[in-house]
C-alpha cells in the first residue's frame, strides 16, 4: 500500500512536469508554425482546379488591366491555382504553345522559340496581395517549364508586375503597342530563359 502511494506520488509529480513540458512545447511549436505560416501562409499550388472560382478573382482584378478571360474558359491554357486552406487566392494562366503572339493578336517583329511558353496573365485576391502569392506562382511556372523559354507581356508602366517578373529572372525582350478596348497601350514583353 505504501509502495503504491509512493508510486502514485512519483507518477503524479512526473505527470505534472511532463504536462507542463508538453504545453510549453506545444506553445513554442504553434508560435513557430504561426511565424512560418505568416511568411509562407501554407500556400499550395495545384493545376487546373477550382476553375469556377478563378472568374471571381479575375473580376476582382478587372480594374487592374486584366483584359481577357479567354484563358479561364479555353482548355488549351493551364491554370496554376494558389490555394490557402483549400480556397483559391490567386492563379496564373499559362499558354504552353509558341504561337502565343498570334493568339494574343500581336504582330511580332521578332521570332519566338518553338518550345516557348507564355504567361497569359496572373491575378491575386486583394486580401492576399503582398503575401508572396504572385511570386510563388511565377516561381512555380518557371520551375515547371525549366529549360523552356517563358514569355510574359505586361503594360510598360505596370511596375509591380515588372518587379515580380524580374525577381524570378525575367528580362525585357521587346516593346510594342496594342489596342485594348480602342485604347492604345504600350506593352513590354519579358523573357525568362533557362
Amino acid at each position: 500500500m505504501v509502495l503504491r502511494l509512493i508510486l502514485t506520488q512519483i507518477f503524479f509529480s512526473c505527470g505534472k512536469i511532463l504536462l507542463k513540458w508538453c504545453i510549453y512545447l506545444k506553445k513554442s511549436k504553434n508560435n513557430d508554425i504561426l511565424k512560418k505560416r505568416w511568411k509562407t501562409m501554407d500556400f499550395v499550388i495545384k493545376e487546373n482546379v477550382f476553375l469556377a472560382d478563378l472568374e471571381k478573382i479575375f473580376e476582382e482584378n478587372q480594374e487592374r488591366n486584366v483584359f481577357d478571360k479567354t484563358c479561364l474558359i479555353d482548355d488549351s491554357f493551364l491554370k496554376f491555382v494558389c490555394l490557402f486552406n483549400n480556397i483559391p487566392v490567386g492563379y496564373i494562366a499559362i499558354y504552353p504553345y509558341s504561337n502565343f503572339m498570334e493568339k494574343e493578336g500581336i504582330a511580332a517583329k521578332f521570332e519566338v522559340e518553338k518550345n516557348a511558353v507564355y504567361i497569359w496573365h496572373f491575378a491575386v485576391k486583394k486580401a492576399f496581395e503582398g503575401k508572396g502569392v504572385a511570386s510563388l506562382l511565377m516561381e512555380y511556372t518557371v520551375k515547371k517549364f525549366a529549360g523552356r523559354p517563358v514569355y510574359s507581356v505586361m503594360e510598360e508602366m505596370n511596375t509591380p508586375a515588372i518587379l515580380i517578373h524580374s525577381r524570378v529572372g525575367f528580362k525585357p525582350f521587346a516593346k510594342f503597342k496594342k489596342r485594348y478596348h480602342d485604347t492604345p497601350v504600350n506593352l513590354l514583353l519579358m523573357k525568362k530563359t533557362k
